[in-house]
This record gives structure tokens, sequence and C-alpha cells, in this order.
């Protein structure tokens, strides 16, 4: 069953002077398994509605990459994620911002063989330690929280070293 109320998750990762970030960091956007902390009901999959990213590189030629990854699967070694979209930001410190809107809807239909249906992207990453299952990520519910197969992450790398970035990435989404 559709549910058709649309959710906003947001991370913030600074303001024009406050900290931000400055080394890769990775986030928990939305657990779809957790409808306590995130205010969706149904828990089988993510349709994205819209990505707005509003980021800046406060540090002049410097660049991160900016990308929304699906968790396919974890385990206590490893695990693997898809990127569902990307952005990437070198402009030497004026802000960017980008809107993606998916009218009706891009759902994120994690498959029986562990890959992700309609992501825009055929980029993945495989077998990595660092999404194994008892992993953690801050969230905007609050505190740090581990992943599991269908969990939305924003995953900000550093593509060159000693840059701060800051701003705010959001997605509306609904579940079903």
């Amino acid at each position: 069953m559709s549910n058709n109320a649309p959710y906003q998750a947001m991370i913030i990762l600074g303001g024009p002077t406050g900290v931000g970030i400055t080394v890769t960091t990775r986030f928990l956007m939305i657990d779809l398994s957790d409808n306590t902390n995130w205010p969706h009901s149904a828990t089988d999959k993510i349709i994205l509605m819209g990505i707005r990213y509003n980021v800046m590189v406060r540090t002049a030629s410097k660049a991160w990459v900016v990308a929304l990854t699906l968790v396919k699967e974890n385990d206590g070694t490893d695990g693997s994620v898809d990127v569902v979209d990307g952005f990437f930001t070198i402009l030497n410190s004026i802000p960017t911002s980008e809107n993606v809107w998916m009218p009706p809807g891009l759902d994120l239909n994690l498959l029986d063989d562990d890959t992700v249906e309609n992501a825009v992207t055929n980029f993945s990453i495989d077998n990595n330690a660092v999404y194994k299952n008892d992993a953690t990520f801050d969230s905007p519910a609050g505190g740090s929280k581990t992943i599991s197969p269908g969990d939305l992450l924003l995953e900000c790398t550093e593509a060159e070293d000693e840059g701060t970035l800051v701003g705010t990435v959001s997605v509306l989404y609904r579940t079903e």
C-alpha cells in the first residue's frame, strides 16, 4: 500500500561561517526500517520525489563529490551500495545549488539479487568494510545509527585535500 504523504530528510553540513566538514564523511539520510525516528510508515522501499543540493566549498580550488547511495547488502565483514545520484562541486567558495525533481517518484527498489532497481547511475561500491552492518553513521534523527539494506546514505567525499564543505542536502520522499 502506498503512503502518498511526502517526507523530507535534511543533512546540515554547517553554514557559511559554520564548522562544516573537512574529511570524507557519510550520513544515514533515511533509515527505511525505522519508522519511529523517521516519519514514514511503510518500510518496503523508498520512493525519491526530489533532491536539493545547496553546498559550497569554503576553500578555493578544492573539490568534493556529494552523492546519495542506497545500501544493497551488508554483513559483519563488509557491505555494498549503489550510487543513486551524485553532484560534484569545485567552485572556489561560490554557493552551488541543484534541484533534481522526479515526479511521480523514483522507486529505489532493492531486488533479490542485491541490485537497486532504477538507480540513476550504474556505479556501485562493493565489498567495502565502511558499510558493514555494525558501522554507525550520524543521522538527522540524532546520534549515530547502524545501517541496513534499503537505507539511503549521503556521502561527502573529498576529491582534493584540505577543503571545507558546508551547506545542506535534502530529499523529498515517500515509502511503500
